[in-house]
């Protein structure tokens, strides 16, 4: 085996720079592998029977080629990968639920009070661990990051003496007066004001949320004025639902 260098002193086994004034530049050839070194740090290597190239220690490329269009995506601890476009976009957990389609949720109470929105139909879920209780109706946070809520509730034989029906998203709390957590804030959407007797309307609700792990959003509608056991809202076709999708 035969060495080139251009300046500089070699060892017998490894070829070590001394370009560097502290002589710690250094090639080393190990077992299997070829590390190039600086400051005692393995900076590149190059090893294994695919010859597969590490960078600082850090992340460990693919040892082939992908497919055309394909990009790199990494799996956070250290390894790389080849996945189609919109790979790590496709990885983006989503939950889509509705109310049973054998289900109209219909409430009774008092003027002002909220009730929790049943969806108990699970449409699509990419989240790990069913962050929403289909039993509850409260989702859970699995992690740090921003949401997206968007939110359909169709109402059905609304009622003329009611002055305002209303959407909100809010922590999950067993009391009527206050809805905020920090960091969050409870959103409130009305589309018609007064409602129209045994009329049919669509109240949509949307936000995003930077939200910390294991903080909890349930959905609340609520009407003032009536007499709150008339009006219902519609299941099916999909006519009342919840998306959640976690952006970052």
């Amino acid at each position: 085996m035969a060495y080139k260098i251009s300046k500089g002193s070699t060892i017998q086994g490894d070829i070590k720079g001394e370009d560097d004034t502290d002589r710690d530049t250094i090639i080393d050839f190990g077992e299997d592998r070829i590390d190039l070194q600086t400051n005692g740090t393995t900076r590149l290597k190059i090893s294994g029977s695919q010859g597969q190239v590490t960078l600082n220690e850090a992340y460990t490329f693919p040892y082939t080629d992908g497919n055309r269009d394909q990009v790199l995506a990494t799996d956070g601890d250290g390894a790389l990968s080849w996945v189609d476009p919109g790979g790590a976009g496709s990885s983006m957990d989503i939950l889509k639920i509705a109310l049973a389609s054998e289900t109209n949720f219909t409430w009774n109470g008092s003027s002002g009070d909220f009730h929790k929105v049943p969806f108990t139909r699970n449409l699509l879920d990419t989240f790990s661990g069913t962050p929403f209780n289909t039993s509850t109706n409260v989702f859970t946070a699995p992690s740090d990051g921003v949401y997206e809520f968007s939110v359909q509730l169709t109402f059905n034989n609304i009622q003329d003496d009611v002055t305002q029906y209303q959407a909100w998203l809010m922590t999950d709390t067993s009391s009527n007066d206050t809805y905020t957590i920090s960091g969050m804030y409870a959103a409130a959407l009305t589309q018609f004001d007064p409602p129209v007797s045994n009329a049919i309307n669509r109240l949509d609700l949307f936000t995003v949320l930077d939200m910390s792990a294991n903080q909890t959003i349930t959905v609340y509608v609520r009407q003032n004025g009536g007499t709150q056991n008339n009006c219902h809202l519609l299941s099916w076709p999909m006519q009342t639902s919840l998306v959640i999708k976690k952006l970052l």
